[in-house]
């Protein structure tokens, strides 16, 4: 019967019947416990485990019915018996059922934790094999153990030395194990502990120092679980709900104040003489000591230490007596003490991971940037200082192209600053005003943009009701002119802007309130001085921007909204701009450019403002100038020049060809109209001359189509004809100050004189913007710009001319082509400023196709490895982006590792390997990977220096190596067959071929051993002829001695062994007229020539070109004897086609002299 059931649960079908699968497992456990079949059961479970991969987990259920309704506990210990003695020789040839006993493992240990853990010793001993698989099924399984029967209070001794020995294990294979998948198992079950309250508080230091240590694992798999177990450290943490470092120091200082003070009192207590002393000054000090303890400075620090106190009040028992109550308070002050220490260090050792999970926000996986949001997401709400700086880096990851990123940022400041915190419902809009402004009161100019992008999508998802800005409008109305109530009212009007970027409608019928509380500037009163602030005017013009239409989808037609120039908008922002002009601000100059763009941007007639702004100040310039005014008046007057070429390249080329749209539309209405009066006649007698009609209106058609074209490029020409010469030009009113511009950008400045430095920064973006308006002017002063751009003492100017620079490559590419080497250059700059600039700015154009990255790829591959966090993050950021555009960063490559390993770049080892180490990894493809092995394996003949085949066969390493790879790699063998006997080089093939065997058929894998065994015995001969190479270097050195020379007929010469390894040989005079046999050597046929009077070096090279020699008869024969003797001899100097390619001699061409021969003592 036994037999039968065991057939049933053979088939796939009864098992996935439940009931069915029930009835049988019940059966068979009557029948094991009536008639004693424990040991019989567990082979035939062991078997149906080898031969059936369905019934892993019903086996495991069986077991588990057997031992826990049918006490049958022998079963589950045999079996996991039998299974251990399972060779691991059988489980590596059969992945499939290594697989299925790894799940049955795994799931016994989840129902019956108890005989696992007596069995654990026979489970343990997996953990040394091979299959990583096992290595899991051992992770769980310790999970479990510890889990289910280890996290009681109440252990022995015992328990707890096998509690700790199994958390060894988990550390040891969370840190070290050379899988990925074991390393990331192991962390999971560390993390299960911790949300379950099964990890000790004594282990908790040792998790956030294993944690540290795996954020820079190189799997992704590995980071993403380190990332959960410290979000749940935090979440589970036994200290408290609130963690501010500061009020965590602040309640460790007071409780150490108030211990000594309770340690005073105890000695005052001992040195009392009677009973009712000691009992009054017990009564008394303690009521002293909580006086001193408390003070506003110090309430919030009192809660946190409270939170602990109460803990540990909860297992303190209060004394009956008056007389031990300071002994029982010092105590359990000392209890509070150490809470607070253990807390401290706890907050502080996650400080040192912040930076870290900065890093890990910025990531390419999608996972390494999801878990830092949440563990971020986390720290925040337990107020962990440290926290406020991810959620800002965070805020960037709003552009991200993933959609998942983007929705969990979205979501992450809804739940930090749109949700109660008690709750999943929204705040009260009031609430979330507030919330509002703290939030962008910390944040930085550079993410503000990133802001309004969350503001926007908050506002689409129905986050942000309109209640909210009801409100603001609201504030905006009661506000005043007091310093708290100025800042405020900036704020609201920052975010009315923002919020109008998706819906302008908002600001409609309000513009008279903005125009009223925001266009004004505020006095601001500085000791003596009295300047003036331009923010809140500046935060009125951008929400103004907003009226006009963005970009709107393809087909969407938006009228633009244009005001006369009396408008009180118009007027308003023109009567300020004017007025500030000689008032004292730090922040005119920004106020002013936002309010221009407004003009050009809704005013019907800008240029006549433009012409009123510019002759006003020009008058006060006149009448007091001064470096502060006249740095307003360059950056006014170039910014006039920007927004003119904006305004006529845009609105007034949008005009015209509107107006030749309805021209043509009224045409094409009318030639309708005179078809539709020719069709409608109908008469026979007129169909000829309809047709004849017909071919006359195609003939105008394409005669109209071929006046459009002309028409087009009239229009273009008369375009450009504007901008060239009545924009910038000498005779106009803004080309009237470009001899000033040049002359100020072109004088010398003391670098201590901040005023005049000011003014020449502001004539030389100036200058700039007059370049992007005129092909010809930019060709004038190109010169100057370039030189301006290099020989610039100041940093400032350096910067904004590269950002000028990037702006007219874009502009004029053709013009600016032969300049781009200089831009390259900055990446050399001593200011890290000016250096973050240029690689932006070449980042940007590159990825934009505006000029071209080969010849200079390699400078910006620098930058990967230098010393500034920023520029590091930028180069990182440019290649995954590079990567991304099909195949331009392959193409790139191996011009960045011809460069970088060239000898005159200077480049570390190890900086070179970090790079290509992290360039490599964007390979994915394999056509690229296999082309690369290619070019790589053919570089190796074209160096000649070992650290460069050194850092070539580190390449290889990096890149995947698939079966079409490795017979690139086999078919190249010739290329460096002759450095294979450096160590260095012979390791990094060693890694090529192991990555081979895991890739290739089983049929290649033959192949591939074959490969490994030539690359062995190649390596070992390089290495005996580089020992050869050795001696006979040490033996020339014995014979340069003087001490050692018996006759001078010897002479020492040099030559030069591939790889660096400088050898000598010595050459012998010998007598011409004495006939001189030529010894072969095992690795080439030398002959060396001399003069008959004198001595003369042996030179060796690689070249192709055979030497001349005077006697051709004698030398063709000896090479004919010399055959015929290797022939005899088996052909051993033969027997290795590659064998010539083998040797460390590098041979040149000898000078055609007459020759001798000598034996190279080699």
């Amino acid at each position: 019967m036994s037999d039968v059931c065991y057939t049933m649960l053979e088939d796939p079908v009864v098992v996935k019947n439940k009931n069915l699968r029930s009835i049988i497992i019940e059966l068979l456990g009557s029948l094991i416990k009536r008639y004693g079949m424990s040991v019989s059961a567990a082979l035939k479970v062991t078997q149906l485990l080898q031969n059936f991969d369905h019934l892993a987990l019903p086996l495991a259920e069986a077991l588990h019915v057997w031992t826990e309704q049918f006490k049958c506990r022998v079963v589950a210990s045999e079996v996991l018996r039998e299974l251990s003695n399972i060779p691991e020789k059988d489980l590596i040839r059969d992945t499939t059922n290594s697989k299925s006993i790894s799940a049955f493992i795994s799931e016994v240990a989840k129902l019956l934790p108890d005989c696992m853990r007596a069995n654990m010793n026979r489970i343990m001993g997996r953990l040394e094999e091979e299959s990583y698989t096992l290595r899991n099924t051992v992770m769980d399984c310790i999970k479990e153990v510890l889990l289910n029967c280890l996290s009681k209070e109440d252990l022995d001794n015992d328990a707890k030395d096998e509690r700790d020995q199994l958390m060894e294990v988990l550390f040891e294979h969370a840190n070290l194990d050379v899988n990925a998948f074991v390393r990331a198992r192991a962390v999971n079950a560390i993390t299960v502990l911790v949300k379950s309250s099964a990890l000790p508080i004594t282990q908790s230091p040792a998790v956030l120092i294993l944690g540290k240590k795996l954020l820079y694992d190189r799997s992704n798999l590995v980071r993403k679980g380190t990332i959960q177990l410290l979000s749940e450290v935090i979440r589970w943490n036994p200290y408290a709900a609130k963690l501010p470092s500061q009020a965590l120091t602040d309640g460790l200082q007071n409780e150490i104040e108030r211990l000594k003070q309770l340690e005073l009192q105890i000695k005052a207590n001992e040195n009392k003489t009677t009973e009712e002393e000691a009992a009054t000054s017990s009564s008394e000090q303690p009521t002293s000591a909580a006086d001193g303890d408390g003070g506003e400075g110090k309430a919030r620090a009192s809660e946190v230490a409270k939170e602990g106190a109460a803990l540990i009040e909860e297992q303190t028992k209060e004394p009956n007596n008056d007389e031990d109550k300071t002994p029982m308070e010092l105590e359990h002050g000392q209890d509070i003490l150490t809470y607070l220490t253990m807390a401290l260090a706890f907050v502080r050792s996650f400080h040192e991971t912040s930076t870290v999970m900065c890093e890990l926000l910025r990531s390419k996986f999608q996972s390494d940037v999801l878990e830092a949001i949440e563990f971020y997401k986390i720290a925040f709400i337990f107020q962990l200082d440290f926290a406020m700086e991810g959620v800002q880096v965070m805020l960037d990851q709003i552009w991200n192209e993933d959609t998942k990123i983007r929705d969990a940022v979205v979501e992450a400041y809804k739940e930090l600053y749109f949700t109660r915190a008690d709750s999943t419902r929204s705040m009260f809009p009031i609430d979330i005003v507030n919330n509002m402004i703290a939030l962008i009161t910390k944040l930085s100019d550079s993410n503000w943009d990133s802001f309004e992008h969350l503001v926007v999508e908050l506002k689409k998802s129905g986050v942000i009701p309109n209640t909210v800005i009801q409100i603001m409008w609201n504030y905006l109305e009661k506000s005043n002119d007091d310093k708290d109530d100025v800042d405020r009212t900036t704020t609201i009007i920052q975010l009315l802007g923002m919020l109008a970027t998706d819906k302008p409608e908002i600001l409609h019928g309000k513009t008279s309130l903005l125009v009223k509380v925001g266009l004004k500037s505020l006095k601001v009163q500085q000791g003596e001085e009295t300047r003036y602030n331009f923010k809140r005017a500046t935060y009125t013009c951008v929400a103004f921007s907003k009226l006009a239409p963005s970009k709107l989808a393809a087909g969407v037609i938006k009228k633009q909204i244009r005001y006369e120039n009396d408008n009180v908008i118009i007027q308003s922002i023109l009567d300020l701009v004017i007025k500030g002009f000689s008032t004292m601000s730090t922040n005119y100059i920004t106020f002013a450019w936002e309010a221009i763009g407004i003009l050009f941007l809704l005013s019907k007639y800008p240029l006549k403002l433009s012409s009123e702004i510019f002759y006003s100040i020009k008058d006060v310039v006149a009448t007091n100038g001064n470096n502060e005014l006249l740095t307003r008046y360059f950056s006014i007057s170039g910014h006039l020049a920007l927004k003119t070429l904006i305004f006529v390249e845009t609105d007034v080329l949008s005009e015209i060809c509107k107006q030749r749209g309805n021209e043509n539309h009224e045409k094409a209405n009318k030639s309708t109209k005179k078809k539709k009066r020719k069709k409608s006649g109908g008469s026979k007698r007129k169909a000829q001359e309809t047709e004849d009609e017909d071919e006359s209106d195609e003939d105008e058609d394409e005669n109209t189509q071929e006046q459009g074209i002309a028409t087009d490029e009239a229009q273009h020409e008369f375009i450009n004809n504007v901008l060239e010469n009545e924009v910038v030009a000498s005779d106009t009113m803004l080309g009237s100050i470009s001899r000033i511009l040049v002359k100020t950008c072109s004088s010398k400045v003391d670098p201590n004189d901040v005023s005049s430095v000011r003014v020449q920064q502001s004539a030389a973006l100036a200058l700039s913007k007059y370049m992007m308006v005129s092909t010809k002017y930019c060709d004038d002063h190109l010169r100057l710009f370039f030189t301006m751009l290099e020989q610039s003492p100041h940093e400032g100017i350096r910067a904004n001319l590269l950002v000028a620079a990037s702006d007219l490559c874009v502009r004029f590419p053709n013009q600016l082509e032969p300049w781009n080497s200089k831009i390259y250059n900055r990446l050399n700059d001593e200011s890290d400023l000016v250096r973050v600039y240029a690689l932006k700015v070449l980042t940007n154009l590159v990825l934009s196709d505006m000029i071209k990255v080969k010849g200079h790829v390699s400078e910006i591959a620098r930058c990967i490895v230098d010393e500034n966090e920023k520029l590091k993050l930028i180069a990182k950021r440019f290649f995954a982006d590079l990567s991304k555009k099909g195949n331009s960063l392959y193409n790139v490559i191996p011009d960045i590792i011809s460069r970088l390993s060239d000898m005159e770049s200077n480049m570390p080892a190890a900086d070179y390997r970090q790079i290509m180490k992290f360039l490599l990894d964007f390979i994915s493809k394999d056509k690229q990977a296999e082309s690369l092995i290619e070019k790589l394996c053919h570089r190796f003949k074209a160096t000649r220096d070992r650290e460069q085949w050194r850092n070539l066969a580190f390449c290889l390493t990096l890149l995947p190596c698939t079966e079409k790879g490795f017979r690139k790699l086999m078919e190249s063998f010739n290329f460096y067959v002759d450095i294979l006997g450096d160590d260095q080089i012979f390791e990094s093939f060693k890694v090529v071929i192991a990555k081979a065997k895991k890739t290739v058929k089983n049929e290649v894998k033959t192949l591939v051993e074959e490969f490994e065994q030539k690359l062995n015995d190649k390596h070992e001969t390089g290495a005996s002829d580089d020992e050869c190479a050795n001696k006979a270097a040490a033996a020339t050195q014995q014979i340069t001695d003087p001490a050692n020379m018996v006759t001078p007929r010897a002479k020492l010469g040099k030559r030069k062994i591939k790889g660096g390894i400088s050898s000598e040989e010595v050459v012998e005079e010998a007598d011409p007229s004495t006939p001189q046999h030529t010894r072969k050597t095992r690795q080439h046929n030398i002959t060396t020539t001399t003069r008959t009077r004198g001595k003369k070096k042996v030179e060796f090279s690689s070249s192709e070109e055979e030497d001349e020699d005077p006697t051709e008869e004698e030398n063709s024969k000896e090479n004919e004897e010399e055959e015929l003797d290797n022939e005899r001899s088996g052909g051993e100097d033969s027997t290795d086609g590659c064998l010539n390619d083998t040797t460390p001699i590098r041979r040149k061409p000898t000078p055609k002299t007459r020759s001798c021969r000598t034996l190279l003592r080699a």
